[in-house]
């Protein structure tokens, strides 16, 4: 079945470095974007993603988005675009009803947003500047792998499943209060 993203592959192919998208002072040429989710797609792909697998991608627009956009097609998934503004239970009806298996998150209300994840069932993963991140307390890893924008990096530690990550980060800041 074609998507979106065999028609960025094409363009990919046919102007290398034409500009795919600009965003504030950053341009990036069809090249590059394709390679990067290529790179996610792989990402994907080897943490699990199977061909129908819905994610939801709650991220500003910009080459974060493009790139998990474009990258879930690409690896057969199916996105669920999501509205960053949306309030958690919304984000966990979403994700419930489109029995979505993971959420791209930005850091801004990861928290809330994390708990609907888990609350729906799906995997929460936050996206930061630097790529994929740890949870915001830095204590462990909400992603299974961590994705670095330019390299296909691994975690080598085994993680711990989002439901037991959240209660973990719940009762350690219940014990701080």
């Amino acid at each position: 079945m074609t998507n979106l993203s065999v028609y960025l592959a094409r363009s990919a192919d046919k102007y290398p470095t034409a500009s795919a998208l600009v965003c504030d002072d950053t341009t990036t040429s069809y090249s590059a974007l394709g390679n990067e989710v290529a790179r996610f797609a792989d990402y994907l792909a080897e943490g699990g993603l199977r061909p129908g697998d819905r994610v939801g991608v709650m991220l500003p627009n910009g080459l974060e988005f493009a790139v998990v956009f474009y990258g879930v097609m690409h690896a057969g998934g199916v996105v669920v675009p999501l509205n960053p503004a949306l309030h958690a239970r919304a984000v966990e009806f979403f994700l419930t009803i489109t029995d979505a298996r993971m959420l791209f998150v930005t850091p801004r209300h990861a928290v809330a947003n994390t708990v609907a994840a888990v609350a729906a069932g799906t995997q929460p993963v936050e996206i930061g500047s630097r790529g994929i991140a740890g949870s915001s307390s830095g204590v462990t890893t909400v992603a299974p792998m961590r994705w670095q924008r330019g390299e296909a990096a691994l975690d080598n530690g085994k993680p711990r499943a989002a439901r037991d990550l959240l209660q973990s980060e719940l009762h350690q800041r219940l014990r701080l209060r």
